[in-house]
């Protein structure tokens, strides 16, 4: 990027100064933590203990059928007491009666009836954890209704006097009328669960309700597995259980005791609100990502052919001699005609690669107003008069005279938005198009794997191309967008992604020594990850160190690797789970090939770059340098997360555009050629 001063002293001076790049980002998280953890608030006090549970499972009920009036009972239980939507995720899918019912007694997603049917998942679910838990502390527990109800308890035996557990399985909605009608709710606790639809098909958000002892009147149920309003999983209900009673979940249970607190607003609303916007994720995430990655190929496409007609009309311009005009007047039209038309297409392609980059942005823009949640025509012609309006803001500001001033632009925007939406509690991420839904059950808090590839490529690019516009201060501000955007995604209040860090870190890293002109070494590849493995290990032992309520995945998942714990939080089984879900795709879906495919020849054009390339590239100082950075940063996050190829897919689908945006003028032929920063 530039050339180093001062001879080997200056060439070890600029090496030190990116190898410190590290250091000061963990001792900035570090502190930034501390800070953090001092500002904990209390825990919650232990409500009293109920004479007695009813878990009650009355299956194939949604919050949009007890709205529409077909479970009348659920619907005044729900008013009056804590309610939640239920994903109801499993080891199956679409989730059957046997898999919901033995989940909840396992606390821990499971499969079957057996613990022979849950071998080689690696989830360490252990059917009937529940009731063993029970009986070893001197509590008694029965089924009752239809079979699954002893999946849930797993351990029976002779009753002594009044149970303190009851399952009844398999209610209808008057059925559940008579069983809470027999209790008393000033002493007792009634768990309500719809765990599976009935019968079955796709899996939608179900209905959880909690009445009695330990429930809040007119409140919301929560635990540490979601930390969202509202919402809970089949997990969460056996660690719940366990916690009315005082009892702690035993290790094999990845499920977090579920809570309540008190609600405002419609609460019902906004729960079919939800299941809206999940099910309209479901239906369209699919064929989002498939038109984005096809009109992402086709830009690229147009973008090469419009740059190796203007290297040939440069060639051929460069071949006249000066104050000869080619082949007379005609030929001198014929090019001014070429040249317009070329201009015009550099300009139309421009505004394609930026429409493109920017519909991330449109995306988090769909969920601030509720679109994504509308009809699907409606919510289309929003998302793309979002985009329009995003790309004509681009190309109509004043950094539309920088060379990739309008590319500059869109990522700069997207990124601030995506920080924005983490700090005010990541709700543009749950259900948008670039974020997660809970009915897959994988993520219900946090930054999505697809908006940290958008967050990753962009501004790891910019980074580049700020440190390229400031060479004396490359280091520097590359380190303060480090800081920032390590701290966004991986601090667990906020973006809460435990991988990013492993992934931003190194790539950072090598962005600083790709700046200071420094040769890689081993040595220095060594000393970055080290730095990386660290800021991981203080984040992660930060969050292990908060009340278990208010922890998430990353303390749970240090506090074991430290702990040297075993069961579902090991790190072996957490390596395995990861290892299958990255590696099984490629088995389950061969073409998913073509996303690693595709970031090797991407990445080769960066780095040896043809020459029609070459030269619009080395126009836009830094550029290469945070392209050939945030294509390493795709490539570790595909092994380090367990989205796997979905984030170098998405990276590259809005990268590459972005790229093509930043290599074109986009004012060529109208008010000369752009200055460059």
């Amino acid at each position: 990027m530039r050339r180093v001063r001062g001879g080997p002293r200056g060439l070890l001076a600029a090496g030190s100064a990116a190898l410190a790049a590290p250091l000061v980002l963990i001792g900035a998280l570090l502190g930034a933590l501390l800070g953090f953890l001092g500002a904990t608030g209390p825990a919650a006090a232990a409500s009293a203990r109920p004479r007695q549970v009813v878990l009650a499972a009355v299956p194939g009920v949604t919050w949009e059928d007890v709205a529409a009036g077909r479970a009348p009972v659920l619907r005044s239980l729900g008013e009056r007491w804590s309610m939640a939507v239920l994903s109801i995720r499993t080891a199956v899918s679409p989730t059957d009666a046997d898999a919901a019912m033995t989940t909840i007694g396992a606390g821990n997603r499971a499969r079957g009836r057996t613990a022979a049917d849950n071998a080689g998942l690696h989830f360490g679910a252990v059917p009937g954890a529940l009731g063993e838990s029970l009986h070893e502390h001197g509590l008694q527990a029965v089924a009752a209704g239809d079979s699954t109800a002893l999946l849930a308890v797993g351990r029976t035996g002779a009753v002594v006097g009044s149970p303190d557990v009851v399952v009844e399985a398999g209610l209808s909605d008057a059925a559940l009328a008579l069983v809470a009608g027999h209790l008393d709710l000033t002493r007792d606790t009634l768990v309500v669960v719809s765990p599976y639809r009935a019968p079955p098909g796709p899996d939608r958000l179900m209905v959880a309700v909690v009445a009695g002892v330990g429930a809040t009147p007119g409140g919301w149920i929560t635990s540490a597995t979601t930390h969202r309003n509202g919402i809970v999983t089949l997990p969460d209900i056996a660690p719940g259980i366990l916690h009315l009673f005082g009892i702690a979940a035993p290790p094999s249970m990845t499920g977090q005791a579920f809570h309540t607190f008190p609600a405002h607003g419609d609460r019902l609303r906004t729960l079919t609100g939800l299941q809206a916007a999940a099910v309209s994720y479901s239906k369209r995430v699919g064929p989002f990502t498939f038109v984005l990655a096809v009109a992402g190929v086709a830009v690229f496409a147009a973008g090469w052919y419009t740059l190796r007609k203007g290297a040939r009309r440069a060639s051929v311009t460069a071949s006249v001699a000066p104050g000869a005009t080619p082949r007379g007047w005609s030929g001198f039209c014929s090019l001014s005609k070429q040249f317009s038309d070329r201009a015009l297409r550099s300009s139309a392609v421009v505004a394609a690669g930026l429409l493109l980059a920017a519909i991330p942005l449109a995306c988090l823009a769909q969920a601030a107003v509720g679109a994504e949640r509308w009809a699907a025509l409606p919510a289309f012609g929003f998302l793309v008069a979002a985009a329009l309006a995003i790309v004509g803001i681009a190309m109509a500001g004043p950094w539309r005279r920088l060379r990739a001033g309008p590319a500059a632009f869109v990522a700069a925007a997207t990124a601030l938005a995506i920080a924005a939406d983490l700090v005010t509690g990541s709700r543009g991420q749950l259900t948008s198009l670039i974020g997660y839904t809970p009915i897959e059950g994988g993520r219900f808090y946090g930054l999505s794997a697809v908006s940290f590839a958008v967050l990753a490529t962009y501004a790891v690019a910019l980074a580049g191309m700020l440190a390229g516009a400031m060479p004396r201060w490359s280091v520097t501000v590359i380190a303060t967008v480090a800081i920032v955007t390590v701290g966004l995604a991986g601090a667990p209040m906020l973006g809460a992604k435990f991988g990013s860090v492993l992934t931003l870190v190194p790539a950072f890293g090598l962005l600083a020594l790709l700046a200071s002109g420094r040769r890689l070494s081993l040595r220095a590849l060594a000393a970055i990850v080290a730095g990386a493995a660290v800021v991981a290990l203080g984040i992660g032992a930060a969050d292990a160190l908060r009340p278990a309520q208010s922890q998430t995945h990353i303390g749970r998942f240090v506090g074991a690797l430290l702990g040297g714990g075993g069961g579902t939080g090991s790190v072996g089984e957490v390596i395995q789970r990861k290892l299958d879900a990255n590696l099984g795709i490629f088995v389950r879906a061969p073409y998913a090939l073509l996303a690693p495919a595709a970031l090797v020849f991407v990445a080769l054009v960066v780095l040896r770059p043809a020459r029609v390339v070459d030269a619009p590239m080395r126009a836009v100082p830094g550029l290469r340098e945070g392209l050939l950075a945030a294509m390493a940063a795709l490539a570790i996050a595909m092994f380090l997360n367990d989205s796997g190829v979905a984030i170098p897919a998405m990276g590259l689908a809005i990268g590459v555009p972005w790229a093509v945006a930043a290599l074109l003028p986009a004012n060529a032929g109208r008010s000369g050629p752009p200055e460059v920063p």
